[in-house]
């Protein structure tokens, strides 16, 4: 559940900072955000940033869905990902 998610989540990410979140209402229990994240991989010590949409359903002030959408997840990888040299060089 959540508590996994944010456990592997803190074991990726070393610092994470979400910048500029703008909020769009879409109906009685839907939310988009848009916003830019800038983080580092603790894996591999790389700065990374992107782009982020979070789609949130809700009802009674709870979250009951949340569904992050990167852009680009391809150009992520290279800073979640220790290479062979980064294994070795620690």
């Amino acid at each position: 559940g959540f508590k996994g998610w944010m456990e592997a989540f803190g074991r990726q990410w070393s610092s994470l900072e979400v910048k500029n979140p703008q909020f769009y209402p879409s109906g009685e229990d839907v939310i988009f955000s848009r916003s830019h994240v800038y983080a580092v991989s603790r894996p591999t010590g790389r700065e990374v940033d992107w782009p982020l949409l979070q789609f949130f359903r809700v009802r009674n002030n709870r979250i009951l869905e949340l569904r992050p959408f990167h852009w680009d997840t391809a150009a992520m990888l290279p800073a979640m990902r220790a290479t062979r040299e980064d294994t070795h060089a620690q």
